[in-house]
């Protein structure tokens, strides 16, 4: 069969307390909205903003949690947030634990020993498959290999 590449514009987002994701074809027409601020949403997106702030460090450390952004607005009388020992008790990761309202992520941190950044991010997070949310493995694996953007992203969830 032939098959036609196309591209797709996915947003997504954590904004004041609610999760949102978004697919759509060129000229707008919709795809996939899911902007149900249910719990499983509102999680899956926290976690990925989590992730997303390594990019900007400062985000991450307490008691400095007064961020402002498009995609976020999230303030310190609203969010609680912990680092924690990891259970691998190496020193090279850590356990990040998120709240924000009524939503919590957990999230495991590994780090470069040598450089201290932060090189994966792994965690149980809701994926919607078939209408429905399951919880699966997902991880963010950062890199420094990428001259135009020292900090390379990418997410996926693991089988």
């Amino acid at each position: 069969p032939n098959l036609v590449a196309m591209p797709i514009h996915v947003c997504v987002a954590y904004v004041n307390g609610a999760g949102m994701a978004k697919a759509q074809l060129p000229m707008g027409i919709p795809v996939m909205v899911a902007q149900s601020n249910t719990p499983m949403l509102n999680q899956s997106e926290l976690m990925r903003w989590a992730a997303e702030a390594t990019l900007f460090p400062l985000a991450l450390m307490p008691p400095n949690i007064n961020i402002e952004n498009t995609d976020h607005n999230m303030s310190a009388e609203e969010t609680a947030l912990k680092w924690l020992p990891s259970e691998e008790g190496d020193g090279n990761s850590a356990i990040l634990e998120l709240k924000h309202h009524t939503t919590t992520a957990r999230l495991f941190f590994h780090f470069n020993s040598d450089t201290n950044l932060v090189t994966s991010i792994h965690g149980t997070r809701p994926k919607l498959i078939g209408g429905k949310y399951v919880m699966t493995n997902w991880g963010c694996f950062l890199s420094d290999n990428n001259p135009k953007h020292p900090r390379d992203a990418d997410h996926e969830h693991v089988e």
